[in-house]
């Protein structure tokens, strides 16, 4: 059955780069199982609390174009079919990842916890392990100098320059590799073995390609712990034995 023919629903969402990937999974999963693909549009006046710049917003287009799922993207000035955004925080869910609190909400099971939902990024290798770290939601307890000390001469750091300052400054040194698109940045977490990082968008790129992840995470009783998954090949626990990358390459 061509696109043409499948139901279509409509979607828009203007939030956090990462809360719009968290909300890919549901629309995967409505496509998989009932047939029902998606036009998603992404609001560039939302709330100025969490609004995006329309150059971040396109960026990210061009790894939401590729999914089989979405058959029409674009950008938006207000809101358009059903409000994602209003799904997801009213009222406010804390203790259930955003990707499962949108699926509960628009009346589906949870995704799937070892497949991937991001389609259509190809690999490009450029480091084994792939950093980030964003400044927001960070923890004192994660093991950033023992990960840095194991990884640092197989790993790059993505994300934008000041990030990478800033964790050059903590943590000791680490390549820089700069992507210019959301897509870009996708593939060289697809071609790495390893992503380590914090709740961010690449952290949801990331877990959208089920790639093993350490992952720094706050703590549970705080109101933004919602990136957490019960999978194999996450590691959250500051004293998890860091993996070994000849089987994760293994195993990949």
């Amino acid at each position: 059955m061509s696109a043409q023919q499948l139901a279509v629903k409509v979607y828009s969402a203007g939030g956090s780069c990462g809360d719009i990937i968290a909300m890919l999974p549901a629309l995967k999963d409505q496509w998989q199982q009932s047939g029902i693909v998606s036009e998603l549009y992404l609001n560039r006046n939302c709330d100025p609390h969490w609004r995006q710049s329309e150059a971040t917003l396109r960026s990210l287009l061009t790894l939401i174009e590729r999914q089989p799922y979405v058959v029409r993207s674009g950008l938006c000035t207000d809101y358009v079919g059903h409000n994602l955004d209003d799904t997801l925080r009213h009222p406010w869910q804390n203790g259930t990842n955003l990707a499962d609190t949108i699926s509960g909400r628009l009346g589906l099971p949870h995704t799937s916890r070892t497949e991937p939902w991001l389609y259509n990024v190809e690999p490009c290798r450029v480091a084994r392990v792939v950093f980030h770290r964003s400044p927001r939601y960070n923890t004192p307890w994660f093991p950033w100098h023992r990960i840095a000390d194991r990884y640092r001469d197989e790993a790059v750091f993505i994300g934008g320059a000041d990030e990478h300052a800033c964790f050059v400054r903590q943590f000791g040194s680490i390549s820089y590799w700069r992507t210019r698109t959301f897509l870009e940045l996708a593939q060289v977490i697809q071609g790495a073995v390893l992503f380590a990082g914090n709740q961010s968008s690449p952290s949801w790129i990331a877990e959208g390609l089920r790639k093993p992840k350490l992952a720094e995470l706050v703590g549970r009783d705080e109101w933004c712990w919602n990136c957490h998954w019960e999978r194999p090949l996450f590691w959250d626990h500051p004293g998890d034995p860091l993996p070994d990358l000849d089987q994760l390459e293994s195993l990949a």
